[in-house]
């Protein structure tokens, strides 16, 4: 991400307008969500979301479509399993899902730490990289750990929208025309986040 992507815009700056030109940049929500998440987001929170993102697609990938050898192929490209996890996190939760995921980053350095390293300040910063809570503590659990231990955790997770609100549920249905069957699924998340 560029300094210009990461610089906070200020109050109010994401109209309807300017959401639906930051839209047109990209051809899939997925892309729009990675490529400019707090536009993103206002557009979600204000109801604008499926307007904005009218001329955009989603991208599903069929059912059973993150074999091992797949998620390997890409767990390959990285040499910490941060990264992984913020470039491919479909490939990444189905490889921990089907616990592949040791077996995978077997090549993967960890990085060690010292002592008092998660500052409030360093938390802070990794927290900002994140759109979500669920991927703070995926992608960066030490620094989540030192976070709710030491009372900071609604404080540098206050830019974060909330995926999972335990009331809200989507159902949706996935048609494949071609062999004329349907999987319907259920998520409390988003669904856009659900489909990358």
């Amino acid at each position: 991400m560029t300094n210009a992507m990461n610089k906070k815009k200020p109050a109010g700056y994401w109209t309807k307008e300017r959401c639906y030109q930051e839209a047109n940049k990209y051809t899939t929500r997925n892309e729009f969500l990675k490529g400019s998440a707090s536009a993103y987001q206002i557009a979600q929170r204000n109801g604008w979301l499926d307007e904005v993102c009218a001329n955009l697609s989603y991208v599903v990938k069929p059912p059973r479509y993150w074999t091992k050898e797949r998620c390997a192929s890409h767990a390959n490209k990285y040499q910490h399993r941060n990264d992984f996890f913020l470039h491919v996190p479909t490939a990444y939760r189905s490889a921990q899902r089907n616990g592949w995921l040791d077996d995978i980053c077997a090549h993967m350095v960890y990085q060690v730490l010292p002592r008092n390293y998660w500052t409030k300040e360093r938390v802070q910063k990794e927290a900002n990289k994140y759109t979500s809570r669920t991927k703070f503590l995926n992608a960066a659990k030490s620094a989540y750990g030192a976070a709710q231990s030491n009372g900071w955790l609604d404080e540098v997770c206050q830019h974060m929208t909330v995926v999972d609100h335990g009331w809200l549920h989507c159902l949706y249905v996935i048609y494949n025309k071609r062999i004329n069957k349907a999987y319907v699924g259920q998520t409390r998340q988003a669904f856009d986040i659900r489909m990358e």
